[in-house]
């Protein structure tokens, strides 16, 4: 006699599942608002996706040196800038100085190697100049906390938006966070983004939380990243939208997607997956540890997922 199975799906008419689709959509439309969602910058992907959504936690995840950092440090610029919104970028791993370099590149468009080496040209000089007075004023604050635990990272976003309309706070990157070792990884990172993400929707703001994936997806003939190629599958449980970028150029240096990455959404509250094609990075090292220079152009093309 086979063993009794419980909750198992039943069979549903066609006409019941167009019934309920239609009423997802509506609620989805309902939930769309202007007032619910930040908006990134990336044109196509704000129309197709609203942006990231305020009052939740949203996950980019990526391999190492793909882009991450510079997409996220640009997606902060974009808010402080065009929405005049306060923003805060907390960096685990990377001091004030080099983001403030990575910022100029993506304000300037200049050479990667000028600041650092100290050979700043003319034209370059009245370019850096003419960028620091468009971003005088601006709402963007960097803070670097090595080492930092979750407590920490808590205690300094409440701190940043006492008295302030902050919008936006971008954890950058979990790899680096304290994480606690009496107990099992993914018990850590459960509680850790369960907090954040209680915090993100007592002050209304959207957290933007970075990882690295693992090596796994390098043995796989599909590259594009995984839920199991996260630090912990609590990341994707827990966060409410997860985005994955994913760059083929370094699969594939001479390919036609070369110069182009993809921005995956492989979660979101609302149901909705999808790639939206980022143009504009330029040239990579695959082997460089150092990261990529940032994007510059915020043009889009958007493909949805089946």
């Amino acid at each position: 006699m086979p063993p009794t199975q419980t909750n198992q799906p039943k069979p549903q008419l066609l006409v019941d599942a167009i019934r309920n689709f239609m009423m997802q959509a509506r609620h989805m439309n309902n939930n769309i608002e202007i007032t619910n969602w930040l908006k990134t910058g990336l044109t196509d992907f704000d129309e197709a996706f609203g942006g990231i959504r305020l009052g939740a936690i949203t996950a980019l995840a990526g391999r190492a040196s793909s882009g991450k950092s510079s997409l996220a440090l640009n997606v902060a610029l974009n808010v402080a800038i065009s929405q005049n919104s306060s923003s805060l970028y907390i960096s685990l791993d990377t001091p004030n100085q080099q983001l403030a370099e990575r910022a100029l590149f993506q304000l300037c468009d200049i050479g990667e190697n000028s600041p650092s080496k100290h050979r700043i040209n003319l034209d370059q000089n009245a370019l850096i100049n003419r960028a620091i007075q468009e971003i005088s004023g601006i709402p963007l604050s960097l803070i670097y906390l090595p080492y930092s635990n979750i407590a920490d990272i808590y205690r300094t976003i409440k701190e940043f938006s006492e008295g302030k309309s902050t919008s936006l706070v971008i954890v950058d990157n979990l790899d680096h966070m304290d994480i606690k070792t009496e107990v099992h990884i993914d018990t850590a990172y459960a509680y850790e983004i369960k907090l954040l993400k209680k915090l993100a929707q007592e002050l209304n703001i959207a957290i933007l939380l970075i990882a690295t994936t693992n090596k796994r997806g390098e043995e796989r003939e599909n590259k594009r990243p995984i839920f199991s190629d996260l630090p912990s599958i609590e990341i994707a449980k827990k966060c409410d939208t997860l985005l994955y970028l994913y760059r083929d150029e370094v699969y594939n240096p001479q390919g036609e997607d070369c110069n182009q990455s993809e921005l995956i959404v492989a979660k979101d509250i609302l149901g909705r997956t999808g790639a939206a094609y980022l143009s504009g990075y330029p040239s990579i090292n695959p082997d460089s540890t150092k990261g990529t220079r940032e994007l510059k152009t915020s043009a889009l093309k958007v493909k949805n997922l089946s």
